[in-house]
C-alpha cells in the first residue's frame, strides 16, 4: 500500500494470519509460509526452522544399526536441498566404488526423504509441513536421482527453466543462461512421492539425533567438522553464516553473510533470540537423557584455502581490518574466489554417512579445542585429500587466529541486531 508494488504477502502474526497473494514467484509463496509456520510451531513449544530432513538406517563399524533422523540448514545456493535429497543407490554407487573404493549401499538402509525447507524440531520428534517441495534444480543430472526423478515428473511446475525440442523440462542450459551460467535459479515444484523416497509421513520416527548446518567460508573453515559444545551449536544456528554466492547476487560473491537462522527476514511474533534459546534447551535436555545429538558443520561452497586481503570495513560507527576474499572473474565474467579448493558433492556425502557410522576419526580444532573436533580419519579419503581440505594447509597459526577474531566481531555485530540478548554462554562460545 502507498507504492508502486503489487500486493504479495501481509503477515499478521499475533492473529495467526496470512494473506499471499498475486506474485508469479513461488518463492513468496513459500517464504510467506515459512514465517507463518515459525511462530506457529513456537506457541506450540518447538522450533519452526528453515531446514530439511531425512532419515535413513546405517550400519556402523560395531556391526549395530542406527536409525538416523537428520535435519539440514542452509541458505540458498548453498546445497540444502541437494544434501537434504542425496540418497545412495544403483544411480550413484559406482562413483563412490571408483572414486573411494567404498559401496555405500552396503552401510545404508530404509532412506526416506521427509522434508526439504520447512520443519517443527520437538523434543520427541521433528515435524514436516508439506508433501511437495519448491527446489533449485540447476545443475542437476541422473546422479542426484530424486530431484531429478521429481522434477521430471509430468506433475511438476517450473520457473526460470528452459524445455527441449520434446516439450520436457532440460536442466542443460542450452537455451536460459545468466552471465553466461547454465539455468541459473533454476527451480521446480514438485511433489515428494515422486522422488521415489517419500512414503507419504513427513514427520520423524523419533527425535532429531543428527545436526547439520551447512556455513560456507573463504578464510579458516574446514570441509567438514563436529560440534562438541552445545552452546558453540546454538552459537552457529544464530550466526547463520555464509558466502555470498551467485544465486543471491553476483554483488554479494566471496562477502561473508549473516542471516541469524538461516531465515532471517521470516521470524516474526518472537526474536530470533528466543527460538535460539529454545534450540540450545533442546539440544541439553536430548543430552542428558543420553540421546546427544551429533552437530555437523559443513563447507560445501566455499573454498578452503582462498587468497584474501586485509581491507577497512565499517561496522556501525567503528572501523575494522577485515578479511575479504580476493576475486577474479572466470570465463563466463562471474568473479570467482582466487585459490584454494572445495569438497565435491560425494565427498561431503561420504563424510557424513562414514560421520554417522562412526568410522570418521577426530582431533580437537586447533584453536577451539575440544569444542570443534576436525577430521583426522575418513574412510575412504584419502591423506592427501584431508590435508588439502584443512585450512592450516594453508594458513599459519597467527593467520588462523586473526581470521577467526575477525569472523567473531563481525559475527557479534550482527548478532547484536539479528539476536540481542543472547544468553552469554551462547553469544562468547566461540571466543578463545
Amino acid at each position: 500500500p502507498g507504492t508502486d508494488q503489487m500486493l504479495r504477502v501481509i503477515r499478521f502474526p499475533l492473529h495467526n494470519y496470512t494473506i499471499i497473494t498475486c506474485s508469479s514467484y513461488q518463492g513468496e509463496v513459500k517464504k510467506a509460509a515459512l514465517s507463518h509456520w515459525i511462530y506457529h510451531v513456537y506457541k506450540r513449544g518447538g522450533c519452526g526452522e528453515h531446514a530439511s530432513l531425512k532419515e535413513f538406517t546405517v550400519k556402523r563399524v560395531d556391526g549395530s544399526l542406527k536409525r538416523i533422523v537428520m535435519c539440514i540448514w542452509g541458505l540458498s545456493g548453498t546445497g540444502k536441498s541437494t544434501h537434504s535429497m542425496y540418497v545412495f543407490g544403483e544411480h550413484n554407487r559406482r562413483i563412490f566404488i571408483e572414486k573411494f573404493g567404498v559401496d555405500p549401499t552396503e552401510y545404508v538402509f530404509d532412506q526416506a526423504i521427509k522434508n526439504d525447507d520447512v520443519v517443527a524440531i520437538f523434543e520427541d520428534r521433528v515435524y514436516g509441513s508439506e508433501r511437495g517441495s519448491w527446489t533449485k534444480t540447476e545443475d542437476i543430472d541422473e546422479t542426484q536421482f530424486p530431484i531429478w526423478r521429481a522434477a521430471n515428473s509430468p506433475r511438476a511446475l517450473h520457473e526460470n527453466t528452459e524445455f527441449d525440442s520434446n516439450g520436457n523440462p532440460s536442466f542443460e542450459g542450452k537455451l536460459f543462461q545468466y552471465y553466461g551460467l547454465p539455468n541459473k535459479n533454476a527451480r521446480s515444484v514438485f511433489y515428494l512421492e515422486d522422488t521415489g523416497y517419500f512414503n507419504g509421513d513427513i514427520d520423524s520416527s523419533g527425535p532429531l539425533n543428527v545436526a547439520v548446518f551447512i556455513s560456507p567460508g573463504n578464510l579458516h573453515d574446514y570441509a567438514w567438522c563436529r560440534i562438541e559444545d552445545t552452546a558453540f551449536a546454538a552459537k552457529v544456528l544464530a550466526d547463520g553464516r555464509t558466502v555470498g554466492h551467485p544465486a543471491q547476487s553476483i554483488s554479494v560473491i566471496g562477502k561473508e553473510i549473516y542471516e541469524s537462522r538461516y531465515c532471517l527476514p521470516f521470524t516474526m511474533g518472537v526474536s530470533n533470540t528466543a527460538h535460539i534459546v529454545r534450540f540450545y534447551e533442546i539440544l541439553e535436555k536430548l543430552k542428558a537423557k543420553g540421546q546427544p545429538v551429533e552437530v555437523y558443520l559443513i563447507n560445501t561452497t566455499g573454498r578452503i584455502g582462498a587468497e584474501y586481503e586485509w581491507v577497512e570495513e565499517e561496522l556501525g560507527n567503528r572501523k575494522y581490518l577485515m578479511p575479504r576474499t580476493k576475486l577474479m572473474k572466470g570465463p563466463n565474467g562471474i568473479p570467482k574466489p582466487i585459490g584454494g579448493t572445495s569438497p565435491t558433492i560425494e565427498e561431503t556425502e561420504l563424510f557424513l554417512l562414514q560421520a554417522t557410522r562412526g568410522a570418521v576419526k577426530y582431533k580437537p580444532h586447533p584453536i577451539w579445542g575440544e569444542k570443534v573436533l576436525v577430521p583426522v580419519y575418513v574412510e575412504g579419503i584419502s591423506q592427501e585429500r584431508l590435508k588439502e581440505l584443512d585450512p592450516f594447509t594453508y594458513r599459519s597459526m597467527d593467520e588462523m587466529v586473526a581470521l577467526l577474531k575477525a569472523t567473531i566481531i563481525k559475527s557479534k555485530y550482527y548478532l547484536d541486531q539479528q539476536a540481542p540478548g543472547l544468553p552469554e554462554k551462547i553469544y562468547n562460545a566461540m571466543d578463545f
